[in-house]
């Protein structure tokens, strides 16, 4: 082997490489250069297309039983055949078009849709584009998406980088035919699983490499029309050929549960030719790719899904890492599937349901990081599972001291609503019963802020009664509590039952909105108006009425506010220049119930008037000593003017956000304006921009 070292002798269980127990150096592993490094000897090209054959037999018989598992899969819409284009073996391939409902009129109405470019598994060597079809029906049904999948060439008789060539044509076409095809070429996302999850990576990276040739001056190629790729969703992707197959099943949690070496060896010899080819390629192993490349052609969202006991979840968590990390600071969602295997989804079982993801309706290409909420599937659709670190398998509704459907009911009724699969997901009445659960890792509180508490804690008492807390872990929506009190209280209780710190989290609100953070934060970046002088956030709403409240929206007047936008945006406060005036104006407010008819009066001990003044520290786009002015009031706001109005005056012009709802801009929904004042010209132009994920 060319440079190699030697790796130390390690014993052999079934023909798999099991590595000692004790610790070892890793730079002892064979690390291969070139193809010729992994296939010693080489099978004949011969040998290895007869072998490719009768596994393909052999992967039509299992896929026909994974299609017959209830419920069935969709059988694609329509397909096209496209030309090879990039690739040095001209030919032609297939896209495999999955359409959601109305498709057929987009013409008369003039619709265009996101469009999912998904590549299948098989080691580039088996498989076809109908593999993932339960895949494709979900974002049919989730996103509103077309779902093209791509039926690439394979090896041996089509080597590497024939599959990365034809993806890279795959998404060429369907952008320069995206107005034929009804497809939006501004909301795009490429998807795959293993060997199509290393594709939906190198695919980007093929074509940016292409996109710079096409600009050359000399090129005669016709125009790409503008077009954005959102995002990348792999499922067991493999991102490292530096790294030998048997260093890979020695590190794998269970070696006895991975692909075995004859299938691997067809795929890495079919693949991997002709011998010269350098393992390091970016085309081949993305994880080798230059921070350059990465940054400049992978999209800003990626989700990266490994198994537990494939070969191949190392160097995906690997992946996924290196990309959240500086300097490339990608919006990363990696999640590691505990106890399956690799193409654990793929079950030719047809007494087996079939399990696909629901994770896709939080990074489909017309999604918002911030959106937090799901609609229920339609009815009669399959029940979703999903593969984050754990299943859903519990679920428990909450509900306020006076509802009339108890806590227990209400969840049974959301797992009936939703089609969960109720041997699968269990009904919990309360949070003590909840703790008791065994098969409970995470559990995720996203109830009304004032029962947090009243979750949270008994919660992590009764797992601190089992001693079972160092393994769960508990992410709340934010803010964790309704007072600093009980924000003490549940973090001492944490640390003290040993909670699993690396999933007990408190999401956000206001600082993920995209408002904050993409529009207004690129706007300050960007210079626009200049160092900020000051602020002003003038804030109406929160209750439909002035007097009174609806009796569901109680909590609003037994809780307190907590506004983080304006620090998201420009900074932490000055803690010495803060000064704050409360003011409760109306402190007995009648409840209305749903006729609008007064059912009784309470007592609210929640500010309805709220002043804040302070100022910031300086800052690469803030002046020192810049004030702000915070107003909120509850109630509607003076007839004719907006609800939410946000103003941040610079040197050079001012910005202003205005919005007819007062949370709005937190919950990433309604309409939400932003207006730049240039003072030099005097213009005042708006700036265009949608929420991501609002159709």
């Amino acid at each position: 082997m060319s440079g190699a070292k030697l790796v130390p002798n390690i014993p052999i269980v079934e023909g798999i490489p099991i590595p000692p127990t004790t610790s070892k150096d890793e730079g002892s592993w064979v690390r291969p250069e070139t193809a010729d490094d992994v296939n010693n000897p080489a099978s004949s090209r011969w040998y290895l297309k007869a072998q490719a054959s009768a596994l393909r037999s052999g992967q039509y018989i299992g896929m026909t039983l994974h299609y017959l598992a209830s419920p069935r899969p969709p059988n694609p819409s329509f397909t096209l055949t496209i030309p090879s284009l990039l690739s040095k073996y001209k030919g032609t391939f297939t896209l495999q078009f999955y359409t959601p409902k109305g498709y057929q009129d987009a013409a008369k109405h003039g619709k265009r849709y996101p469009t999912v470019v998904n590549f299948h598994g098989g080691g580039f060597t088996i498989g076809n584009g109908t593999d993932d079809a339960r895949f494709a029906r979900y974002v049919l049904d989730t996103c509103d998406a077309v779902f093209v999948s791509v039926d690439y060439r394979l090896a041996p008789e089509y080597p590497f980088p024939t599959a990365v060539d034809d993806a890279a044509d795959a998404l060429f076409y369907i952008i320069r035919q995206s107005a034929d095809l009804h497809i939006d070429p501004m909301k795009l996302a490429t998807s795959g699983f293993s060997a199509g999850g290393n594709i939906a990576i190198t695919a980007t990276l093929r074509f940016n490499e292409h996109l710079k040739e096409l600009a050359d001056p000399e090129n005669k190629a016709p125009p790409v029309p503008e077009h954005k790729i959102r995002a990348i969703a792999t499922w067991y992707p493999v991102t490292d050929y530096s790294v030998s197959r048997a260093e890979k099943r020695a590190t794998c949690v269970k070696p006895e549960h991975t692909l075995p070496p004859t299938m691997t060896n067809l795929f890495d010899g079919s693949y991997l030719y002709p011998g010269d080819i350098k393992m390091d390629h970016p085309w081949l192993s993305p994880t080798r790719a230059s921070d350059e490349e990465l940054k400049e052609a992978i999209p800003q969202n990626v989700l990266v899904y490994t198994c537990e006991w494939d070969m191949l979840q190392k160097e995906g968590e690997a992946f996924a890492k290196r990309l959240a990390a500086e300097p490339l600071n990608k919006t990363v969602h990696h999640r590691m599937i505990p106890g399956v295997p690799h193409g654990w989804d793929k079950s030719p079982d047809p007494l087996k349901p079939a399990m696909h993801t629901q994770e896709v309706s939080s990074w489909h290409p017309s999604a918002s990081p911030s959106s937090a909420s799901l609609p229920p599937p339609p009815p009669g659709s399959p029940s979703p599972i999903y593969p984050t670190s754990n299943p859903l398998v519990a679920n428990r509704n909450s509900k306020s001291s006076r509802s009339s459907t108890p806590p227990l009911s209400s969840a049974e009724a959301a797992i009936k609503n939703y089609n969960f699969d109720p041997a699968i997901v269990k009904a919990y009445g309360s949070p003590e019963e909840l703790a008791k659960a065994e098969d409970v890792d995470l559990v995720v509180v996203g109830t009304r802020v004032d029962v947090h508490y009243s979750n949270i804690k008994p919660l992590l008492e009764g797992w601190k009664a089992t001693s079972t807390s160092k393994e769960r872990g508990v992410y709340s929506e934010w803010p964790l509590a309704s007072n600093l009190t009980q924000v003490e209280e549940l973090i001492a209780l944490a640390k003290e039952t040993g909670v699993n710190l690396k999933t007990t989290v408190v999401g956000t609100q206001g600082w993920a909105s995209p408002v904050v953070q993409k529009v207004v934060g690129e706007l300050l970046k960007g210079g626009k108006i200049g160092k900020v002088l000051s602020s002003e956030l003038r804030l109406s709403g929160l209750t439909a009425e002035r007097e009174a409240v609806q009796e569901k929206t109680e909590y609003f007047i037994k809780r307190e506010v907590v506004i983080d936008l304006l620090q998201s945006a420009l900074g932490e406060f000055e803690p010495t220049s803060l000064k704050g005036h409360f003011h409760i104006q109306r402190p007995l407010v009648p409840l209305k119930d749903s006729t609008g008819a007064i059912t009784r009066t309470v007592t609210s001990n929640v500010p309805d008037l709220v002043y804040v003044t302070g100022s910031l520290p300086a800052s690469d786009t803030v002046q020192r000593n810049a004030a702000l002015h915070l107003r909120m009031r509850r109630g509607p706001p003076f007839p004719g003017e907006p609800a939410f109005v946000w103003s941040i005056t610079g040197e050079k012009g001012e910005i202003r956000v205005t919005s007819p709802e007062s949370v709005a801009i937190i919950l990433g929904a309604g309409e939400v304006k932003v207006e730049v004042h240039d003072y030099q010209t005097d213009e005042v132009e708006e700036v265009e921009w949608k929420w991501e994920g609002r159709r």
